[in-house]
């Protein structure tokens, strides 16, 4: 997996422990993400899909502290995510790492190394595989 930008969420992360511990900070920070639009080309052995969508954290006062467009672009193979890069705006992604300086219970142990098969996981949860 692949995460672009200069925050506490970019990195490219290798093995299922290194992008689990990434996805659990997503959800234990709060982030709501949506799918708007899922696209896959390909036969099954080798297939490209890309995921348009949005995200956004409220605050526990129900303010909107962050909110952001994405697209994701992977490659599966049998109904198993491969790779995938994640593209969004980088500087709000940032001023989130600033919201969650003051906020975030737990601090943000990210490594800079990440592979695939646990996010495969992840996009069948969030409807996206």
């Amino acid at each position: 997996m692949s995460f672009p930008g200069d925050n506490s969420w970019s990195g490219a992360f290798h093995g299922r422990a290194e992008v689990r511990r990434w996805l659990e900070r997503f959800a234990r920070v709060g982030i709501q993400i949506f799918p708007d639009e899922v696209v896959a080309h390909g036969m099954p052995w080798n297939q490209t899909v890309c995921v348009r969508g949005s995200v956004y954290l409220k605050s526990p006062l129900g303010e909107t502290v962050y909110e952001n467009r994405y697209v994701i672009w992977g490659r599966m193979r049998w109904v198993q995510l491969q790779e995938y890069e994640v593209y969004e705006d980088t500087k709000k992604a940032k001023a989130l790492d600033d919201y969650l300086a003051l906020h975030e219970t737990e601090p943000a142990v990210v490594s800079p190394r990440r592979s695939i098969k646990a996010v495969a996981y992840a996009f069948k949860r969030l409807g996206i595989a």
